[in-house]
């Protein structure tokens, strides 16, 4: 994994017991199947713990084009998130 970025209600400290945890998971070279391994994961955490994960999983990559294209989530992500 090259980073795990929190974003949104809970990076912001808004968010509540019930919000879900909105994290980025930039992984280089990531396959579909990759992205349905942290899907899965995600889900066990849920299914474990009832913290609901809900991963945004995308190549360092993808996400800079966002970035340069002034994607809303990339532009919220960079000025809000929290590294984990």
């Amino acid at each position: 994994m090259d980073r795990l970025v929190l974003f949104w209600s809970r990076a912001r400290g808004e968010g509540d017991p019930e919000s879900d945890l909105d994290v980025l998971v930039l992984l280089r070279g990531a396959t579909r199947v990759d992205r349905h391994r942290l899907y899965d994961m995600a889900y066990d955490v849920f299914a474990e713990r009832g913290v609901d994960v809900s991963p945004l999983v995308r190549a360092p990559e993808e996400f800079a084009l966002w970035r340069a294209r002034e994607r809303r989530i990339a532009l919220d992500i960079e000025r809000e998130g929290v590294p984990l």
